[in-house]
């Protein structure tokens, strides 16, 4: 059994594993990284359940890990989710970074680039998922950053994307309490914010909340990223995420630094 610390990683939505490789791939040598397909994406015949898939990675947690605590990277709907482990049981959780985080309880004044929501379930329940995909691969969300091969990539992994989860009763219902935001602020680990200097407005406003909200903290905006840095912006951001672990002392620095 490995003794490193354990990475879960969770991928934003539409996306599965395949979104997360290069940030698997760099952390590998510092962590027993775990990589999966959330609840009713890619290869996962798990239900998707989004108000509470927070309980369900911490059930995952104390079955796969006991009471070790478990170290979370989460990019956009991921790190939506990672944050609500950490406000919900902040024991089990050894450090969080996000990128792209929405925050339950936070209202961002700007919305220029509201996600359809309303649009896209209404495409998933008639079965028109073709013109779903394209109207979200059309969105700054999904391209702000990208180059057209990366772009190429993105699209490959959203065609296998089958939005059960906007089929589902509970939906994308993501009304909680301000409770959940007075937890999340007592939270004392080490966390990771990250943002891109292209990203939607009031997903900037989510981070800089973060960042002035939350305990033993670091800030990091990425010049010329997008909603999806950590794809398009791979090496930048991997050598970041690698900077704040070593800082923290989660893992040894490089001979060679």
């Amino acid at each position: 059994m490995s003794t490193r610390p354990k990475l879960l990683l969770l991928h934003g939505w539409t996306l599965d594993h395949r979104s997360m490789l290069k940030q698997a791939q760099a952390l590998a040598p510092h962590f027993q990284v775990i990589n999966p397909d959330r609840p009713g994406y890619g290869s996962s015949d798990q239900t998707p359940n989004l108000p509470h898939e927070h309980l369900y990675w911490l059930e995952y947690i104390r079955g796969q890990f006991r009471q070790e605590p478990v170290h979370l990277l989460g990019i956009s709907q991921g790190a939506r989710i990672a944050l609500r482990m950490a406000a919900t049981q902040p024991s089990h959780i050894a450090s969080i970074a996000v990128h792209g985080a929405a925050v339950d309880g936070v209202k961002a004044p700007a919305q220029q680039q509201a996600i359809p929501l309303d649009r896209y379930i209404e495409l998933a329940r008639n079965d028109q998922l073709d013109i779903l995909k394209k109207e979200w691969l059309g969105h700054p969300m999904m391209r702000e950053g990208l180059t057209p091969e990366q772009l190429l990539e993105i699209e490959k992994i959203v065609a296998d994307y089958c939005a059960n989860d906007l089929k589902v009763p509970q939906g994308h219902d993501f009304s909680f309490s301000s409770a959940t935001t007075r937890s999340l602020q007592l939270y004392e680990g080490p966390v990771l914010v990250t943002t891109g200097s292209l990203e939607a407005d009031e997903r900037q406003q989510h981070a800089r909340w973060l960042r002035d909200n939350l305990r033993n903290l670091r800030f990091e905006s990425l010049q010329g990223a997008g909603h999806l840095a950590n794809f398009s912006h791979a090496s930048v951001y991997n050598a970041i995420l690698e900077q704040f672990y070593t800082d923290a002392s989660i893992i040894s620095p490089r001979p060679d630094r």
